[in-house]
């Protein structure tokens, strides 16, 4: 994996690329690129606090189309029936809440196809953006063949609309029992609440609560 941090005015994105075992490999290859994606994660977490993620991987790994998991991967798969390997994925997608973006085109996806079937339909999925689930209608994926004819892959294209920003946190209901006998500090309270973020994707919520405590501490 290759991650890069920009670094913006009103939040940080991390761009990760990546490329995965292929399917002949052992599971126990899989598990430990995917270890080491959640890594490379958890660190820009840990570094960052909250950041936008943008990952193109070339996972090698046909996700299926299931009820269960219609947040993080869309229809326009080219299976219904998951295995180990792409249940492994779908762990880690949900683990980070990250939609795979190309699976909802409208139309059944190709990513690779075999040397020598250029003009097929035929192929398979295997290839991936992905992005925040809560903001999948903010991004449109293409897939670009006209791009790189003589290659097996597809050119992955993301383009984004309009602009990322932190989404603030809903009211807070007034506390029970809760006074103030000090107008300026009540108002700063509700100055700090107000300027509260959402919990980020990728922080958890013990630490989120905590940080926010501070705050209107």
């Amino acid at each position: 994996h290759v991650f890069v941090a920009l670094r913006g005015e009103r939040m940080p994105a991390v761009v990760c690329s990546g490329h995965w075992p292929h399917g002949e490999r052992d599971v126990a290859d899989l598990m430990e690129a995917i270890h080491e994606f959640r890594t490379g994660m958890k660190h820009f977490r840990d570094k960052l606090g909250s950041f936008l993620p943008l990952i193109a991987i070339d996972a090698n790994i046909p996700l299926a189309s299931q009820r269960a998991y219609q947040r993080w991967v869309g229809p326009a798969v080219l299976t219904k029936t998951p295995t180990e390997r792409s249940e492994a994925m779908i762990a880690m997608v949900q683990d980070f809440d990250l939609a795979a973006g190309n699976t909802f085109l409208s139309n059944p996806c190709v990513t690779w196809r075999a040397h020598g079937s250029r003009g097929s339909q035929e192929g398979s999925l295997l290839d991936y953006w992905l992005f925040p689930a809560r903001q999948r209608r903010s991004y449109t994926c293409e897939v670009l063949w006209r791009i790189s004819p003589n290659s097996d892959h597809a050119l992955l294209r993301l383009v984004a609309h309009g602009e990322y920003r932190a989404r603030r946190v809903w009211s807070l209901p007034p506390l029970k029992g809760w006074q103030c006998s000090d107008p300026t500090a009540e108002h700063m309270y509700k100055i700090k609440v107000n300027q509260l973020v959402r919990r980020p994707t990728l922080q958890m919520v013990q630490d989120h609560i905590a940080n926010a405590a501070k705050e209107v501490k």
